[in-house]
């Protein structure tokens, strides 16, 4: 048996991309028993405070285009109006630590909201064992590495969820809440970036959405288990399109939620019909990728090619590894399983 796995994964590596630079993600504890203005505090002085306000700078001033400057003087004073809480809160102490303004975090949170390309897959094991691993890519790759962390959020001395995200982000693209589920959030590619940029902010600038990302942190944070959290999922109301991939702790948990701003389609695990794993990227399942951005196809075709009887924490971060699928926007990748909670880990893609 171990001879099999070896000729599998020699087979998956010869497309995949050199890996010698590869570097764990620093990982932090967040204690919820904290305000929330000083909750970022400790994180932020640990990673290193100048390393912080250096990385933030050039990604602020990367990613923030000038037709949006408007909209970041009119949501500097008061973030309290436009955000919900305890994000409000916690994005104004990250302020009052660093220096830089509401109306930047508030940017950068926005901008991370709307731009983000993945890859996520749900798997499930010949044990019944749920997977969950996923790629981040992004265009401004270089910087992101650098601010990628792993929160663990504690409250009363236990791990309620942890999450991965970019340092200065207060919500989340990936996370998992030991032995009850994890979920990855995908960009749906709909619309152009400045049509759904524009979209979210005036939806909070009315007060009638929020963030994807807070909305990931919110089920983490309340949501005891898998079916609670798709539930919410499908029905709370967002206002970007979104894919939201969720995976639980029993045999046939996992789902990829296509999302628009009131609408759901729900894609399940099927092991009993040959569907053992789903994997999403950045366009609806029932649809072709173009050609420019087929991450899909190789992807399924390496699932395929491994098998459901080799599905473990090392040959899904095999099959996130081969191009395109890993590619030179891939910022980190990340590899779960809620029900053994021990293993949670984002790797820098260098």
């Amino acid at each position: 048996m171990q001879h099999v796995v070896t000729i599998l994964l020699v087979g998956l590596s010869v497309c995949i991309l050199p890996t010698s630079g590869l570097h764990r993600a620093p990982r932090f504890r967040i204690d919820l028993e904290t305000p929330p203005e000083q909750r970022w505090e400790g994180v932020i002085h640990q990673f290193g405070y100048e390393d912080f306000m250096r990385i933030a700078a050039e990604v602020f001033e990367t990613l923030i285009p000038e037709y949006l400057e408007a909209s970041v003087k009119l949501l500097i004073s008061p973030v309290d109006e436009f955000l919900k809480e305890p994000y409000a809160s916690e994005i104004r102490g990250i302020a009052k630590t660093t220096g830089l303004s509401l109306g930047e975090l508030v940017a950068l949170n926005l901008i991370y909201d709307v731009s983000a390309f993945c890859t996520s897959i749900v798997a499930e094991d010949t044990n019944g064992t749920i997977w969950h691993a996923r790629n981040l890519d992004y265009t401004v790759t270089e910087e992101l590495k650098n601010l990628t962390v792993v929160i663990d959020f504690y409250r009363h001395g236990l791990v309620e969820y942890t999450t991965t995200s970019f340092l200065g982000q207060v919500g989340a693209f990936t996370g998992m809440r030991p032995h009850a589920f994890s979920i990855s959030l995908d960009e749906r590619h709909q619309g152009s970036f400045e049509k759904n940029l524009a979209a979210l902010v005036q939806a909070l600038l009315l007060k009638k959405g929020t963030l994807s990302s807070f909305i990931v942190r919110d089920v983490l944070a309340t949501k005891p288990d898998y079916r609670e959290a798709v539930t919410e999922l499908s029905s709370v109301h967002l206002v970007a399109p979104v894919y939201l991939i969720v995976g639980g702790v029993k045999p046939g948990e996992g789902v990829v939620i296509t999302r628009d701003q009131a609408h759901s389609d729900l894609w399940h695990l099927d092991a009993k019909n040959s569907r053992w794993w789903v994997l999403e990227t950045n366009y609806d399942h029932w649809t072709t990728p173009p050609p420019d951005d087929d991450r899909r196809d190789p992807g399924n075709e390496a699932m395929r090619r491994l098998g459901r009887d080799h599905i473990n924490e090392r040959t899904l971060f095999q099959v996130l590894s081969i191009k395109p699928v890993l590619n030179n926007k891939t910022t980190y990748t990340n590899v779960m399983c809620a029900a053994r909670p021990n293993i949670y880990y984002a790797d820098i893609r260098d």
